[in-house]
Formats: C-alpha cells, structure tokens, sequence
C-alpha cells in the first residue's frame, strides 16, 4: 500500500511529468524526425536513440526527483529505524521497487512512441538492452538515496540540472554520436568506463555481431556493483554512532 501511495504522489510530481517523462520523449521524437529526415537511421541508431533517451529519463528521476524525495523524508525515517525495525536496509529496498516501477513508465512511454514511428526493433538484443536499462536504472536509484540522504533540500534543487545532467553524461553513449578519435573522446571514454552503462551498448552491439560478451558483462556488473561500497559503508558508519 504504502509503494503504491508513493508511485501516485510521484506522478502527481510536475517536476517528475516534465523532466523525466516528456523531456526525454521530446527529445526522442526529435532525434527519431531527424534521422528520417536525413536517412540515417537504423538497427544501430534505433538502440542508441532509444538508449539514449530512456537513460536521460532515468537519470532525472532516480538521481534528481527521487534524492529531493529521500532528502524530504529523511528524518521521519530516521526516527522510525530508532523506534521499529524498519531500517536502512529495508527503507531502500521499498524505494527500488517504487523507482523500479517508475522507471519502468519512463521506458512504456518511449516504447509507445518508437512502436508508433516504427522505430523499435523486437529482437533478442533489443529486450537484453531493456534487461540492462531497468538494472542500470536500480544503479542509478542507490546512487541517488545516498545524494538525498547526504545533501540537504536547498542544495538538491539548487544542483538539480548538473546532477541530471552529470549522470547522463556518464552513463549514456554520447561518444558513439561522434565518429572518429581524437583526444577528448578518449578521455570522455576512459571515464565512462568507471560506469555501467559503457557496457551496455557495447554488449548490445556485440549481440548484434555475434561477438564474445563475457569481457562487457563482467565488466557491466562489477562497475555496477561498486555502488553497493557506499551501502556498506553508510550501514558501518550508521551502527557505529548507533552504538555510541
């Protein structure tokens, strides 16, 4: 009951509707024109684009919308881990599934949209990549409780844009939009590699080619598992000063 009242508030958000549901799909719908326009589009784009936009409507909901939430109610559960047994751990995990299925709203309303230009190729590769997005979307949830629980409100809004903006920027391909090399895109390249999502258009492109995965999904979930370091730090920390 109480994930269900969460997702209703959540889509009674105007920040939530406008920047993590229509902005990424008016950015799709723009680039999905311009490739038919220009005739460039393809299995390859198809991904990228779709990629693309669902990581920049992830990205503002679990790491700008949902950390201003954490950082909202915060307090209430702190008090309620001191009073019951409704901890961190538990706490986090109601939010996965909430976020989950937010996320996975963000993805339909992309879906209805490249279903409706034609534009969504259902293959193997492509409900992998969706596989891969709604994981890299529950990356991207940790990532933004612990922004909420550091950060105070004030603060969050104020870095609402660099903080969505920084996140797609990590995670989505954006180098693949330039072809060439030169030294900035190394680089941008190198850092993302830090990322999960570096991989996940890597493994796609792969799957299409029939090439070895083992390399790009080892790599996908030990980049993704490094967010848990700061879970098992901020429980060590909490139980220390608990127990003082």
């Amino acid at each position: 009951m109480i994930k269900y009242l969460e997702v209703k508030n959540t889509f009674r958000n105007k920040r939530f509707i406008l920047f993590t549901v229509l902005f990424p799909a008016f950015w799709y719908l723009l680039m999905l024109n311009i490739g038919k326009e220009m005739s460039f589009l393809g299995e390859n784009v198809q991904y990228l684009f779709f990629f693309t936009a669902a990581v920049i409507g992830i990205a503002g909901n679990s790491v700008v919308t949902f950390s201003k939430k954490i950082c909202d109610t915060k307090k209430y559960y702190r008090l309620q881990s001191h009073v019951s047994h409704y901890d961190l751990k538990s706490w986090l995990s109601d939010q996965l599934v909430v976020q989950f299925v937010l996320n996975a709203m963000i993805c339909f309303v992309l879906l209805l949209i490249g279903t409706a230009y034609q534009e969504i190729p259902w293959t193997k590769s492509f409900f992998v990549l969706l596989i891969l997005i709604m994981i890299l979307g529950l990356y991207l949830t940790v990532i933004g409780f612990f922004v909420g629980l550091i950060l105070d409100g004030q603060t969050i809004s104020a870095l609402a844009m660099p903080l969505s903006m920084g996140a797609s920027l990590l995670i989505a391909p954006w180098g693949s939009f330039f072809p060439g090399h030169n030294w900035l895109l190394d680089l941008y390249g190198a850092i993302q590699k830090v990322f999960p999502g570096y991989y996940v258009y890597e493994i796609v492109e792969r799957m299409q080619t029939q090439q070895e995965l083992y390399l790009q999904i080892s790599l996908f979930i030990i980049t993704t598992l490094l967010v848990l370091v700061p879970i098992i730090f901020y429980s060590l920390r909490s139980r220390y000063f608990h127990q003082k």
